[in-house]
């Protein structure tokens, strides 16, 4: 039974496989010089043992977003987020001030935040560790504002506001800390591989969100990909544990720049 090896990576929500043949080398993403004018799908060069190597952004030719773009759409929708809830405590406090109606949840899994918040699903054990950090501070800001309206129904007035400025000044500092220190972590937990390549003698590299592992991978594994949405450079499949992996005509896509 004839055999091939086939490094086994992730990018976006994908998995793909080249020939481990092309394979140099894999490191964790090093610094590189972005280069005027370039196109969008050359990120930069890079200096690796004194090897200039141009690193090519695989997921923009592949037709994903970048990492970087996703890391920072994901941490303006937090800054968003966290904004909401000064706004929801600024609300509360208006609301006791002026006696008028509050008008914004008091569900903690309603809010926008609580929505996204159980909804997300992550592998990164380091950003849902930390996230796990948000419930109780969070559940308590939305808890005052049931209590404050207890208060309210009995008159208690003077009782209510300073609920609400103790939350101001404890809970809301608190999950305002959290969302500081979470912006950082999504930055860096947003870390890439580089993936050194030799494809006709031409050293290159290419960005991976995650090396899976190397495999050993029959004929009978591979089958025809029936509808390539990725331009011609994907025309098998090898199913592996269940797993549906894209053979990447690594050679041929770079090619292309």
């Amino acid at each position: 039974m004839l055999e091939s090896q086939v490094l086994i990576f992730e990018s976006s929500t994908n998995k793909f496989a080249i020939d481990l043949d092309y394979v140099l080398e894999i490191v964790r993403m090093p610094k590189y010089m972005k280069i005027p004018n370039a196109s969008k799908n050359v990120r930069g060069v890079m200096n690796l043992r004194d090897r200039i190597i141009p690193l090519i952004d695989l997921r923009r030719m592949l037709g994903f977003k970048s990492l970087e773009d996703e890391a920072k759409e994901m941490i303006d929708m937090l800054k968003e987020r966290e904004q909401d809830h000064v706004n929801w405590v600024d609300s509360l406090i208006a609301s006791v001030n002026d006696r008028t109606e509050f008008k914004l949840t008091t569900d903690p899994r309603m809010c926008k935040f609580g929505k996204w918040f159980y909804a997300f699903k992550t592998n990164n054990i380091v950003l849902s560790n930390f996230l796990s950090n948000f419930e109780k501070p969070h559940n308590s800001i939305h808890a005052m504002g049931i209590h404050v309206k207890e208060l309210e129904h009995q008159n208690k007035f003077t009782e209510a506001l300073d609920l609400c400025i103790d939350g101001r000044d404890k809970e809301l500092v608190a999950i305002r800390k959290l969302f500081s220190e979470l912006y950082n972590i999504v930055q860096t937990s947003y870390q890439e591989f580089a993936v050194i390549i030799n494809t006709n003698g031409v050293l290159q590299s290419f960005n991976a969100d995650k090396i899976d592992k190397i495999a050993n991978i029959s004929q009978e594994s591979y089958a025809k990909l029936e509808n390539d949405r990725f331009g011609g450079n994907v025309k098998e499949v090898i199913n592996i544990d269940n797993s549906i992996v894209l053979k990447l005509d690594i050679v041929r896509l770079l090619s292309e720049l």
